[in-house]
This record gives structure tokens, C-alpha cells and sequence, in this order.
């Protein structure tokens, strides 16, 4: 299982993003790949809610749909968080000393180390995170 991390979603919707190019390498290779490509909610409120205040609305809601689309296709499947998630993402939080990253970041980490799967990302200090817990990132 792949879990894609926001950054790798923005760079990809964005033309002006400095990743935009990278995203869209990123997310060639990941649809060549036999696996799982799975993102939770939090991860999809992060992505339109970015689009929204960096470039405009409709915007947003357009990759939205196509993301909404891609996982009503089961291209990508969308995790709903639960207890065990949530308790273990907050672990992960509470005992990561960088101030950059988010509990977000953590509760991929927590999906990541839960399901075996590999983070798709450009965020470097999710990259340290994974590599504290055994996960591994790539992209970053």
C-alpha cells in the first residue's frame, strides 16, 4: 500500500508549485504500480483546503471532484480514521520533538506503520518521521 501525502497531491493540481513536476513523475509511477494508493480524510481536507487559499476555489472543488472520482473508481481509496489510528497518531505527536510536524503528518505515519505501507511525499521532515519509526518515504 502507498499512502499519499498531501504535498505530493498539491504539487500535482498546481502548475505554478516548485513540485509540480516532481508530483506529476511521482504520480505516474505510483498508477504503474500494482498497489493499494490510499490517502484518509485528513489528508483530503489538507489538499482542497491548500488549493483553496493558494490559487482559488474552483480549483479546489475541481480536483475534489477528481479525487472524490478517482476513489467512487477504487483508483484510490480513501481511510477513515478510527480510535486505534487516532490514539497512535497522538502518540506519535506527543513524542516527536520537531515543531514541523503536524499531527497530520502523524496520523499517516500511524496508517503507514499500522498497515506496512510506504509514504508518498516531498516533505522532508516527514521523511525524519518515517525514518524514526521504520517507515519508509519516498519522493522526499
Amino acid at each position: 500500500m502507498l499512502v499519499v501525502d498531501s504535498s505530493v497531491l498539491i504539487g500535482y493540481a498546481n502548475r505554478a508549485d516548485s513540485l509540480y513536476q516532481r508530483a506529476r513523475d511521482a504520480v505516474d509511477q505510483i498508477l504503474t504500480k500494482r498497489e493499494t494508493v490510499a490517502i484518509t480524510p485528513y489528508i483530503f481536507s489538507e489538499v482542497v483546503t491548500v488549493l483553496s487559499q493558494r490559487i482559488n476555489r474552483p480549483t479546489a472543488i475541481r480536483f475534489g471532484a477528481f479525487l472524490r472520482e478517482s476513489i467512487d473508481e477504487g483508483i484510490l481509496t480513501l481511510i477513515p480514521t478510527n480510535e486505534r489510528l487516532e490514539r497512535t497518531a497522538w502518540e506519535i505527536f506527543c513524542t516527536t520533538r520537531s515543531k514541523n510536524v503536524g499531527y497530520v503528518d502523524c496520523a499517516i505515519a500511524a496508517l503507514a506503520h499500522q498497515r506496512k505501507a510506504t509514504i508518498v511525499s516531498f516533505d522532508r521532515d516527514l521523511k525524519q518521521l518515517g525514518r524514526k519509526l521504520n517507515i519508509e518515504v519516498i519522493g522526499a
